[in-house]
């Protein structure tokens, strides 16, 4: 039997609602080729939205308690700014 097979505690279903709501808000502020990124706020408000139907509520909430309450907003800014060479 496998480790996953062995998982009663729900372990590999937590890590993967965290991994989801983390994916979803560095796809949402990162700027792409096609698109500009989104604000923070407007990230946020579009994870708010998706919680308790695309995503946990836990791990949105510890998510925008970070950004808010732990500088996270200043750390996670770049991934807002195109790079040099594709914002021409």
């Amino acid at each position: 039997m496998s480790s996953i097979d062995s998982d009663k505690d729900g372990i590999v279903d937590k890590i993967n609602r965290n991994v989801a709501v983390a994916n979803a808000f560095v796809g949402i502020v990162s700027a792409r080729a096609y698109r500009s990124s989104m604000t923070f706020d407007e990230a946020g408000k579009a994870l708010m939205t998706g919680t308790g139907t695309a995503f946990d509520t836990r791990p949105v909430s510890a998510l925008l308690n970070y950004l808010d309450i732990k500088g996270g907003w200043q750390r996670w800014a770049q991934f807002g700014i195109l790079p040099e060479s594709e914002q021409d």
